[in-house]
């Protein structure tokens, strides 16, 4: 299951150019698997939305133009997200923003849609794709 799900990680930061998702850059190991991604400073949507009580509407329209960009560019790309929520999206103190946790996203080649989600029968990418036509 970890594996997969680093794999996942990769997977969308590769495949996807959007200037608003962190490239993947490498990994190494101390003990566990570290992966190495661009670093993004701020704070997830949750923490941002708790601290300022009230986000202001230029705020939402802002992060949520930015938002459809970013699903714009995977959709283009054939990529699904399935783990779409505050804690996965990262303000910055210009009110950019990023991108995060791709733990649980998909692949979509034509019609057929394929996932690498541990919690399926463990199938290597090829057995998935072929089993699937």
């Amino acid at each position: 299951y970890y594996i997969i799900t680093l794999l996942q990680e990769i997977n969308m930061s590769i495949l996807t150019n959007h200037p608003r998702v962190p490239k993947f850059h490498g990994f190494f190991f101390n003990k566990h698997v570290c992966l190495i991604f661009d670093l993004v400073s701020g704070n997830s949507l949750e923490k941002v939305a708790d601290e300022r009580y009230i986000v202001n509407d230029k705020l939402k329209f802002n992060a949520l133009v930015q938002l459809v960009s970013i699903f714009n560019d995977f959709h283009n790309s054939n990529l699904i997200n399935g783990d779409l929520k505050p804690d996965n999206i990262i303000v910055n103190e210009q009110n950019q923003i990023f991108l995060i946790g791709f733990g649980q996203s998909k692949v979509v080649l034509g019609s057929l849609t394929t996932t690498f989600d541990a919690k399926e029968q463990q199938y290597t990418w090829h057995q998935k794709i072929t089993n699937s036509l």
